[in-house]
């Protein structure tokens, strides 16, 4: 990093001036960061439209441009130097031919000398030496000479004919990549997949060789010109022509490589054209079998379809999409079933080569190849450090998905890149881009060095403390970015002090709030005695984790950081710690530290975190089968039934659902009911409060602040059916006190639970209302053994009415069994309240009030339905 960068980031504060309540804004004090806008979120540096991706095309575009600019600056100087040489080439070797054929002269030479032979008497050329026969073959010297000049204008030809298939080969490989794409990373994947194709079948070393055929060419030629021509001989055209077939066989085998393979970039224009012919060729011969029994008329039609339209069966909007099935609209029944092998061909014929492989390969792991790729290119061989430090970045990404396939794949070559940087204590240069440091890039920093810690074994330590500029742990120490707080805090801080402060505040101020993996990693690094702040670290650590994806083990560390005293570890030292024991250690604290909460500032956020956080946990964990087993202490019990977190003023984001409650409240019954002898009066009205909340058209309803009630009553009441295993309506206590206050929340829930049901469709969740309803003893609710005052009798009464009202909606025989049950008893105080009962039902009617309204009976079938009174 250069000095004037650190320089830059010295003052931060001055710099930049923090949004209310967000992050610090990205400053473009670069034309990198100007062109490149940073993510705008953390933990999304790989998706689909990432800056990445943005990056990796520009960097990928101006990369390739200069490469193919050089290449093909190089085979247009071969391509003339070819055509000139050839040319000079041509003349030698139209001369030189001469020597190669019989010398039309030697007939003339051998008439005259056998004309002077033939004269009788001593010859006067008797003395000269015999001409050659006309038979006589060309001299070794010419041969060897035309060979070398025939040759040589080989080459040359075949170096203009390779210099041609490479141009091809370069615009086939530009149209592929620069085609358009549905967004960043699919452009990027493409291109790295041609790429690859390039490297892997050494296209830049076949451009290597070519100058060789020219200068082979050159100096086969030199050598020819030191030679005379002899007769013409078949050894020559023996050995043109084999050359001539070898050229041949690498020119056909280029050409069809690509259809066998196809990231192979020797692919040409005319290849597509093959390809397409080939599938139509395809298509036609299946059309053929399937019309083989139909008339001639019925043949040709499809043949016509198939060699003289253009079929595009991956666009069913396009006007040329009429397949074989459409090729008659004028005679229906002529037309045939399309056959499915027909279609798939037409598929493929539409695809290009990078589509087609895309189908044919598993998509996770190719991707994952792809993205590898791209990212290990734009580290290794870019020369931009903005470039660099945006892939290095990016990895930060994949802290969210830590057993995908493209972490798995990217992992496995993380050493080599990371020695490739310059080792640990440089990979924050490597990280940082030039100018402002911004809390965006610092959240990205530091989540790829806790990436590296977490996958690499890399040292937090090595890569902050020892590799960090002064001037950027200052701004790091005061920087807004969650993520970024926690990981200072914990490297450079007292850990569970430290830690724990920051998170506090993170709660408290609600603006932003810390990735899940980054709290899951730093919660793995927490141990308990390092200091005595680390169980509230540990705790407001968890309230951010996504804890569906907590690995088992994770639970163990949980349970012994937060101290608590296991009964399964008590009873076996090998006992595993599961969810439900970081639950039971949780409640604990929360019950220890409520109490103290108003004298000790550092008691970890209060109790509704840790309502909010033990209600996700056992949420997360209550469709798998790790519920069995569960073994929820009396403390559990405590912090769920416990309403004065219905009426806390709580954001929106931290308000805890309902759905999750109720669920929580099914498993807290299922998995230790032994509890609710003693907090059955405080399960009944946490019920009922949730069910209510629900129904927002009652008026009757009160809706709660510190509960988020979005989503349908449906799931509430699904849970509410699984819990009524355990019958709030079976009372068994003498406290005349405890005893009242236990029916009338049974009767609470009574009223709410009907009321909730009301809206639902009641065929369909006969089974529910059933259970709900036939479990329910009513003539227990009667108050008739309590010492009641005046008032408290009339709100009972009131009650009870309400709960007949819409009970009787949900089941009318409900008031016949009660009667029955009335008469049957021998007390006169119990025929008194059914009276009381009855006469305000009839005055009062069934309930009208919201869906209530629809499902009413009309006040003669309610009066039938009530009867006379006793």
């Amino acid at each position: 990093m250069s000095t004037a960068n650190q320089a830059t980031t010295a003052a931060p504060a001055a710099a930049q001036e923090p949004l209310k309540g967000g992050l610090k804004p990205p400053v473009a004090d670069t034309d990198f960061k100007e062109k490149y806008p940073p993510d705008r979120e953390l933990g999304h540096e790989l998706d689909d439209t990432a800056r990445v991706w943005k990056v990796y095309r520009g960097e990928a575009i101006d990369y390739d441009d200069a490469l193919l600019k050089t290449w093909n600056e190089t085979v247009n100087i071969l391509l003339t130097f070819a055509g000139l040489f050839s040319a000079a080439v041509t003349s030698f070797v139209a001369a030189s031919t001469d020597d190669l054929k019989p010398d039309p002269n030697a007939y003339v030479a051998n008439l005259l000398f056998a004309m002077g032979n033939a004269t009788a008497g001593a010859s006067p050329f008797a003395h000269l030496p015999p001409p050659p026969p006309l038979d006589a073959a060309p001299t070794s010297l010419a041969r060897v000479v035309n060979g070398f000049w025939y040759t040589s204008l080989f080459l040359s030809l075949a170096a203009a004919l390779l210099c041609i298939l490479v141009k091809q080969w370069l615009d086939e490989y530009t149209a592929r990549t620069r085609g358009s794409a549905k967004h960043p990373h699919e452009w990027a994947q493409r291109r790295s997949f041609y790429f690859q194709g390039l490297n892997d079948w050494s296209v830049a070393a076949i451009i290597s060789f070519l100058p060789l055929f020219l200068h082979l060419a050159l100096f086969l030629f030199l050598a020819g010109l030191t030679a005379f021509l002899w007769d013409l001989d078949s050894a020559v055209r023996w050995v043109m022509l084999i050359l001539m077939s070898m050229l041949l066989a690498f020119y056909l085998v280029s050409l069809f490589l690509p259809v066998w393979s196809a990231a192979c970039p020797y692919a040409t224009p005319l290849l597509e054209q093959l390809r397409n012919l080939r599938y139509t060729a395809l298509v036609g011969g299946y059309t053929l079998r399937n019309r083989a029994l139909t008339g001639g008329s019925a043949v040709r039609r499809p043949i016509h379809n198939v060699f003289n339209r253009k079929h595009t069966a991956s666009n069913p909007t396009s006007s040329h999409n009429m397949d074989i099935e459409s090729s008659s609209l004028s005679s229906e029944s002529d037309t045939p079933t399309p056959d499915p092998q027909i279609k798939l061909l037409l598929e493929q014929r539409a695809r290009r080569p990078f589509e087609r492989v895309l189908q044919e390969q598993h998509w996770g792991i190719f991707q994952a190849r792809l993205d590898c790729l791209s990212l290990k290119w734009l580290m290794h061989d870019v020369s931009d450090s903005d470039a660099v430090a945006v892939a290095w970045q990016s990895l930060s990404a994949l802290l969210e998905e830590p057993r995908s396939f493209r972490s798995t794949r990217i992992v496995a070559v993380l050493p080599g890149l990371l020695e490739y940087a310059g080792g640990e204590r440089k990979l924050w240069r490597a990280l940082r881009l030039d100018g402002i440091l911004d809390d965006l890039q610092l959240g990205r920093m530091t989540r790829s060095a806790l990436f590296f810690a977490s996958c690499v074994g890399s040292d937090l330590g090595e890569i902050l403390y020892w590799g960090m500029p002064s001037s950027d742990e200052a701004y790091l120490e005061n920087t807004l970015s969650p993520d970024a707080a926690l990981v200072h805090a914990h490297v450079f801080g007292e850990h569970g002090k430290h830690v724990a402060k920051v998170a506090r505040s993170l709660y408290e101020q609600g603006a932003h709030r810390p990735l899940p993996s980054t709290a899951t990693f730093l919660v793995s690094q927490l141990q308990s005695e390092s200091h005595d702040w680390v169980p509230e670290a540990v705790i407001g650590l968890l309230y951010y984790c996504n804890i569906g994806a907590l690995p088992a083990t994770a639970w163990t560390h949980v349970a012994r950081v937060l101290g608590h005293s296991c009964t399964g570890r008590e009873a076996d030292p090998s006992h595993q710690c599961r969810w439900d024991c970081v639950v039971n250690a949780i409640c604990a604290c929360t019950v220890q530290l409520t109490a103290v909460e108003s004298q000790n500032s550092s008691a970890p956020f209060g109790a509704y975190s840790h309502v909010q956080l033990v209600v996700r946990i056992i949420s997360a964990v209550s469709h798998s089968f790790v519920v069995r087993g569960a073994d929820l202490s009396e403390d559990v019990w405590t912090v769920l039934t416990d309403m004065h977190h219905f009426s806390c003023r709580m954001r929106s984001e931290d308000q805890i659902p309902a759905l999750d409650w109720a669920e929580a409240l099914w498993l807290l019954a299922r998995s230790s009911n032994r509890f609710y002898t003693s907090f059955a009066t405080q399960y009944n009205s946490v019920w009922s409060r949730l069910l209510r909340g629900f129904v927002r058209n009652h008026a009757t309803v009160i809706l709660e602040e510190g509960i988020d009630f979005v989503g349908r009553v449906d799931k509430a009441l699904i849970w509410l059916a699984y819990a009524l295993d355990v019958t709030p309506w079976q009372i068994e206590i003498t406290d005349p006190a405890l005893r009242a206050a236990r029916l009338r929340s049974a009767l609470a829930l009574a009223e709410s639970g009907s009321i909730a049901f009301c809206p639902v469709d009641l065929n369909y969740w006969a089974s529910e209302i059933r259970s709900f309803v036939r479990g329910m003893h009513l003539l227990a609710l009667f108050p008739t053994d309590l010492a009641l005052g005046e008032e408290e009798h009339k709100e009972w009464v009131d009650l009870f009415v309400s709960a007949v009202q819409h009970l009787m909606v949900l089941d009318p025989l409900l008031w016949k069994d009660l009667r029955d049950a009335v008469k049957a008893s021998t007390g006169d105080d119990i025929k008194t309240f059914f009276r009381e009962v009855h006469t305000r039902l009839t005055v009062a009617g069934p309930c009208r009030n919201g869906d209530c309204a629809g499902k009413a009976p009309t006040h003669a079938d309610w009066l039938l339905t009530l009867g006379t009174a006793l």
